[in-house]
């Protein structure tokens, strides 16, 4: 939506313009600086959101709130031009601020969250909201104000023409950034040295276009102590950064995936794999190693095939090897890194009965014809849809499809004692009741984490009495360590506490993923069920607005509010399909904005008309397209294995979403025209509390609640009710 506030100010200026009096300026460098914002921009808004999911633990909430707080922040910069008016010989350093900025925020934000909030400790919705508003503030309200005032600049020297060339130079700028980003420099560099890149090539842009002006010993010291800051950038990296997030801990490898951060850390001798500030694992814990494998592989006898998801890294591999009648252990991880570091550092996947895989786990299982006797997932808890996408009923019907008759799967979940809390419960109680439809037996077997077994074989609680009939050495998992009464007790006490009407974890709804942000907003002190209610009010004084609004307004409205949150559902749903959102959302980025602009700036070839039946109809399109997104995230998970028309589809969903905002912006602000002040504002406000309030329910509320295939159904009948009132609103209107 940030070209949505482009247009704003472009179409107010042409009745404020004698507002501001600003030096003589030369347009053809104005016009660079004017690139320049929106080649630093979009890159800027990636980096900061691919550090924000790394620091905040890799859930993409984040996503949400980030984009919410973004629009609101450039909205408000670029508004207050109205009364801040800056002098144009200080354009060009303000110019500079905004292209190395960015770099400044991903230090701090590395820097300050082990320091703002408790390390290890995920930090609650309302700390990430006020946290996230006072380190994007400076970038988005001077990067709004910034392009507001050379804009009215453009337009007092050279007449109302050069605003669109100003706009359409600033959309080339944006869509030059975000590829160069996303296709390139991702793939190169990690957040750091990107963003390093990004803002050397705009200051390099930036003093071009100002030399002359600037003279010759300014420049020099400039550019020197520019290019000073980029060797520094592009030497270190994220390496001084990250160090405080992993206080107290040797950091001794660190890289940016497609599927996110990997860290390895050393404490003690003990290595630990981090993945977006997650911890994946630590070798030699010896009893949670001991705990995910034999409560399992005890099901079954003489297991001969076996598979592990992840882990074995951690150690796991050498435990299952202890079982003599293996012969086969496939081990896949969808990061090829994690194996990389795994050779590199441990000797835990040298043994030659070992099968290493990369890829996605839900691929393979859907393409291999070998059938195990046993699978282990060993993974963290599904707190992201990342994760959780290993955690669904659509994941274990896969393995369910895999296991030999009577195979038995395993997968554990933190322990949190004797009594579960409400978030707590729901998770463990749809993975239990997901697993129970396919399997006819479930046992849990408490202990540093919970284990849940599942098989269609009568599963033996006695684990003391089976590793001893097996003859395994093991330091916990045995007799002299296990207290059998105290198991079994704390087993049917989490047992008596689960819902066996609570609903099954789909991919696409998905309840654990829902029951972590209950148990996120209680953290925050707040029940999950009088936040929705808040929301839900305040989502009927919204709709209550609209209705009483001029249409231009409300359709503003309902159109920046789908736009956005169908965004964040198919960056969302793209995360569960492929699982690889990290490296793909700048991309998603750039062809949405691209839209947006292309849409505002080709309406009147399509049709010049103000008449309000055209903006009622674009409505109408809106919720179309909402209603096609179920059926495209359908297609594509049934063409997982075919991932460039998977992203061809999501990239031409995208953008046909965002040209026709566009379209409607552009029309609401022709439709009322800008004679009047208030008018423009009105719309702009309409357009961006749409959006920031449609990126934030989208993933609060919409997606938790209705899951994401019924979230674009919802948008698209909120398109339709607001519609419907502009067509009653017409009607009125002309029979007075």
């Amino acid at each position: 939506m940030l070209f949505v506030v482009k247009i704003v100010i472009l179409e107010h200026t042409r009745k404020s313009v004698a507002m501001h009096k600003t030096f003589p300026a030369n347009p053809q460098n104005q016009l660079i600086v004017i690139f320049v914002l929106g080649f630093c921009a979009i890159p800027a808004q990636v980096v900061l959101i691919r550090e924000f999911i790394l620091i905040f633990g890799g859930n993409e909430l984040i996503i949400g709130l980030f984009l919410a707080i973004w629009m609101l922040l450039t909205a408000g910069g670029s508004y207050a031009a109205k009364i801040l008016h800056l002098r144009e010989r200080h354009i060009p350093f303000y110019s500079l601020f905004l292209s190395w900025f960015p770099l400044v925020l991903l230090y701090l934000v590395d820097m300050l969250r082990n320091r703002l909030f408790l390390p290890g400790i995920e930090p609650g919705i309302f700390q990430i909201l006020i946290a996230s508003s006072l380190l994007l503030l400076p970038f988005c309200f001077l990067s709004g104000l910034l392009f507001a005032n050379i804009t009215l600049t453009l337009i007092q020297n050279n007449g109302k023409a050069s605003a669109d060339k100003a706009y359409g130079i600033e959309s080339a700028g944006s869509m030059t950034g975000g590829l160069l980003l996303s296709l390139v420099l991702i793939y190169l560099y990690d957040n750091f040295r990107a963003a390093g890149v990004v803002a050397t090539t705009g200051s390099i842009l930036v003093l071009f276009s100002c030399w002359e002006r600037l003279g010759m010993r300014t420049g020099i010291i400039l550019s020197s102590f520019l290019l000073l800051i980029s060797i520094l950038v592009l030497s270190t990296g994220s390496r001084f950064a990250r160090h405080f997030l992993f206080q107290n801990q040797d950091l001794l490898e660190i890289r940016d995936t497609p599927f996110g951060n990997l860290a390895v850390t050393s404490t003690s001798g003990q290595l630990n794999l981090f993945e977006n500030n997650v911890l994946l694992f630590s070798t030699d814990n010896q009893q949670i190693n001991e705990e995910s494998v034999h409560f399992a592989m005890l099901q079954y006898p003489a297991p001969q095939k076996v598979l592990l998801v992840s882990g074995g890294v951690a150690g796991l591999t050498g435990e299952v090897l202890k079982y003599k009648s293996v012969e086969q252990l496939d081990y896949i991880e969808i990061d090829p890194v994690i194996l990389e570091i795994g050779k590199k550092y441990t000797d835990n996947l040298s043994s030659h009965k070992i099968r290493l895989i990369e890829g996605d786990p839900r691929i393979y299982l859907r393409r291999t014809k070998v059938r195990y006797d046993v699978v282990i997932v060993c993974l963290p808890e599904p707190s992201s849809f990342q994760i959780n996408r290993f955690y669904s009923i659509e994941f274990m019907s896969a393995v369910k499809g895999c296991l030999k008759e009577q195979g038995v799967f395993a997968y554990s979940l933190p322990l949190t004692g004797n009594y579960l809390n409400e978030g707590s419960r729901r998770i463990y109680s749809s993975l239990h009741n997901s697993a129970g439809s396919l399997f006819q037996h479930i046992r849990i077997f408490p202990g540093l984490a919970c284990h849940f077994v599942a098989s269609d074989r009568e599963l033996n609680g006695n684990i003391g009495q089976l590793i001893e009939n097996e003859d395994i050495s093991t330091d916990y998992v045995n007799s002299y360590y296990i207290d059998q009464a105290e198991m079994e007790r704390l087993a049917k006490a989490i047992t008596d506490q689960l819902h066996l009407n609570e609903e099954m974890n789909t991919d696409f709804k998905p309840v654990a993923v829902s029951g972590f942000y209950q148990y996120w907003l209680n953290r925050s002190q707040m029940e999950i069920n009088t936040f929705r209610y808040i929301i839900l009010l305040v989502v009927l004084l919204i709709i209550a607005g609209t209705a009483i609004a001029s249409p231009a307004n409300s359709g503003m409205f309902a159109a920046g509010f789908t736009s956005s949150a169908l965004q964040v559902i198919l960056i969302l749903s793209f995360q569960i399909v492929y699982g690889y959102i990290y490296r793909t959302i700048g991309l998603f980025t750039a062809v949405f904005m691209a839209g947006l602009a292309m849409g505002a700036m080709f309406r009147r070839q399509m049709f010049s008309s103000t008449d309000k039946t055209r903006l009622i109809l674009l409505q109408v399109v809106l919720a179309g397209l909402s209603g096609i997104i179920p059926f495209l995230i359908n297609l594509s998970a049934s063409l997982i294995q075919l991932p460039f028309l998977v992203h061809l589809l999501y990239l031409s969903a995208i953008w046909f979403i965002s040209v026709v905002t566009g379209m409607v912006f552009s029309l609401s602000l022709e439709f009322l025209g800008t004679g009047t002040k208030e008018n423009v504002p009105a719309v702009y406000g309409a357009d961006l509390a749409g959006a920031s309030l449609g990126a934030f329910l989208t993933t609060i509320l919409l997606i938790p609640v209705a899951g994401i295939k019924t979230a674009p159904y919802l948008t698209g009948l909120f398109n339709l009710l607001i519609a419907l009132i502009m067509l009653v609103k017409q009607k009125v209107s002309n029979h007075v």
